[in-house]
């Protein structure tokens, strides 16, 4: 956790002096406010006990611009796995009155780790309910399932989507979101995932899923790996 938040903060200092245009640079105010929120000053952080920012400032950053691509793309908005609302709040910062479904047990993860998904455990990334509620309470057109995935998409299971971001880090719900949104998907509507690059139950969810189908997936920032519907 240290070792994160320096890179991160590091990560920070450097893209300070690339994002430079004023939409590039309305993203990187956000990000940093993100931060802030979420771990205060470099110093008092290390302090407080509170996990740190789990996106690298790269990956908010493709989240924002993911998100504003497909605001007018039509159909609604979703995220799997919303822990403290960090992606959640950067979404919303761009998808104008697009609806958003946002799921998560906030009760951290499931009872569904398998060997594929190595260092997870249940309860881990514990957030409130409440926390989420007012972090986004300013935002119009959001809608927040508490409960497990898919069950709760019960709810959402005659709509089209045209963004969908998953963070949900288990090999079982990340396979269970791809069965659930990927017929659910608009032409050219993406799908978002965290950690593809550095968690194996993610990986292997993914490698599966793929298999004949049509698109490619593309592997992005960090940890990230993008999925477009054709």
């Amino acid at each position: 956790m240290f070792l994160k938040r320096i890179m991160s903060r590091v990560e920070l200092g450097k893209l300070k002096y690339y994002k430079r245009n004023p939409l590039e640079k309305k993203a990187f105010d956000l990000v940093s406010e993100i931060y802030r929120e979420e771990e205060g000053s470099m110093i008092g952080s290390f302090f407080t006990g509170r996990k740190p920012v789990l996106f690298s400032p790269g990956e908010l950053l493709n989240i924002w611009e993911q998100a504003r691509i497909m605001a007018d793309h039509g159909g609604a908005f979703a995220e799997v796995g919303v822990f403290r609302g960090a992606s959640a709040k950067v979404i919303c910062e761009v998808k104008n009155k697009t609806p958003l479904h946002l799921f998560d047990t906030f009760e951290g993860l499931p009872d569904e780790v398998s060997g594929r998904d190595g260092r997870f455990k249940k309860g881990m990334f514990l957030a409130g309910e409440k926390e989420v509620r007012a972090r986004l309470s300013r935002y119009p057109a959001i809608q927040i399932y508490p409960g497990l995935f898919p069950e709760t998409g019960e709810a959402v299971k005659d709509l089209k989507f045209s963004f969908v971001h998953l963070d949900v880090d288990l090999y079982s719900v990340t396979k269970k979101a791809l069965e659930f949104f990927y017929p659910r998907m608009l032409p050219g509507g993406r799908i978002l995932s965290h950690d593809y690059g550095q968690c194996e139950g993610v990986w292997k969810a993914f490698d599966e899923f793929m298999v004949g189908k049509p698109e490619k997936l593309q592997p992005m920032e960090a940890t990230q790996v993008l999925l477009a519907k054709t």
